[in-house]
């Protein structure tokens, strides 16, 4: 076989240690040093212990575990910066959570069940709140009946058997109505004012159109 048949790799020192000087001092002199002084090192700096037993400073880069927070924090060459941490809390099955604290979980006012979600609270928005189109099927927006506040604010809307209100300029207007029985067209009477009459019946009609009377 001739020297062309060998794979000779090129010569490599250990990973941390430097060429010249481990082929001058020798491997096992220089290896020594670097063990002795990474021991050296991970005692004045340790990776690991409580919150208070952590040093003041330490290597670039050095990462520190707090084992009673479970705190994870980097030196950054001038200061300690929190990477992560433990998330603590509890919540309950189908409710949204929420931060409760920096580093804690709890349950918001938020819940979910099946397609559904609901508020149990005040839902206030910044910005437009838009809903599908109504179909035969479910309606857009929903306000069950119930009993008119005592001292709405403008822009409240609520709906009674009545019908729907809504609070405008510091009034409550009505925004619909119940339909009422239906009145007859005006006919008949010994002295008849035609001009009247049509205007009457014109207004009827439209009434019945917007089912405030019925047909």
């Amino acid at each position: 076989m001739g020297v062309g048949d060998y794979n000779i790799a090129p010569f490599t020192s250990p990973v941390g240690v430097d060429r010249a000087a481990y082929e001058t001092r020798g491997n096992d002199n220089v290896l020594r040093d670097k063990f002795v002084g990474h021991q050296a090192d991970a005692v004045a700096h340790p990776t690991s212990g409580t919150a208070a037993a952590r040093p003041a400073s330490a290597s670039q880069g050095a990462i520190y575990f707090a084992t009673d927070t479970g705190d994870i924090s980097i030196w950054s060459g001038g200061s300690w910066v929190a990477v992560g941490g433990q998330v603590s809390g509890s919540g309950t099955t189908g409710t949204l959570a929420k931060w409760t604290g920096t580093e804690a979980l709890g349950n918001s006012i938020v819940t979910e069940s099946g397609a559904a979600l609901t508020v149990t609270g005040t839902l206030s928005a910044t910005g437009k709140v838009s809903a599908p189109a109504s179909t035969t099927g479910a309606a857009s927006l929903s306000l069950p009946h119930g009993t008119a506040p005592t001292a709405p604010v403008n822009g409240d809307i609520w709906t009674t058997t009545a019908g729907l209100e809504v609070r405008v300029n510091g009034a409550t207007q009505y925004a619909s109505w119940t339909e009422q029985a239906a009145i007859a067209d005006a006919t008949g009477g010994t002295v008849i004012d035609s001009e009247a009459r049509t205007a009457l019946n014109a207004l009827l009609a439209a009434l019945r159109t917007i089912n405030i009377i019925a047909p």
